[in-house]
Order: structure tokens, then sequence, then C-alpha cells
């Protein structure tokens, strides 16, 4: 807070001088900005992993419902040959993501082979 301090200036006059903050002032208020300072950054933490987070989810829900739309486009006999005769591979499309970040989608991966 700042404090008045009065003095007689020229003639009868009374001059206002402010004073600084104290030490303890001071102190009170870093302490207050650091707890939230820490707090705005650890809620920014928390939002930035959950995005990582939901972003990795939503991935493999994709890929896994692409999986799933390519089984529905076959036939059944492919379907059923290939749970009973496990050297049968049942073929589908694979995508891939990349370090940089790319989707590749490779040809000719078996399903069944990968989930030994």
């Amino acid at each position: 807070m700042h404090r008045m301090n009065l003095k007689r200036c020229e003639g009868n006059y009374l001059c206002a001088r402010l004073q600084g903050f104290t030490l303890v002032e001071m102190l009170i208020a870093m302490v207050l900005f650091l707890i939230v300072a820490g707090s705005i950054f650890n809620s920014c933490l928390f939002i930035f992993r959950s995005a990582e987070h939901n972003v990795y989810q939503l991935i493999t829900h994709n890929i896994a419902t692409g999986y799933l739309e390519q089984i529905k486009t076959k036939r059944s006999t492919e379907i059923f040959m290939a749970l009973q005769d496990t050297s049968v591979p049942l073929k589908v499309k694979t995508a891939v993501a990349t370090e940089s970040g790319n989707v590749q989608v490779l040809d000719g991966s078996f399903l069944l082979n990968k989930i030994k």
C-alpha cells in the first residue's frame, strides 16, 4: 500500500510524498503471484496432455473403424476361412502414422497374422 507522508513545504502548505512498498508487502505479492502462475502453468500442462491423449484415442478409434469397415466388405466365407485356418490371412489395407505426422497406407497387410 502506498503510504502518504505529509510534510510542511513552502509556507504553511502540506505536501504529500508517496513512499514505495515495504519489503513484506513485496514478498507477499511475489508469493501470491507465484501461486497463481503455478496453478495456471499446471492447468496449461494438463490441457496439453489431455489434448495429446485425445488425439491418440481418436487415431486408434479411426484405425479400428477402418479395419471394421474393411471386414464388413469381405464375404463371410473369406472371414470364416481366415478364422478357422490361420495360415489363410485376411487381406486388409493398413494405415500407419509416420513420425512426421503423415499417414501412409500399406497395401497387402494381413490382419489375422498381426493379431498373433
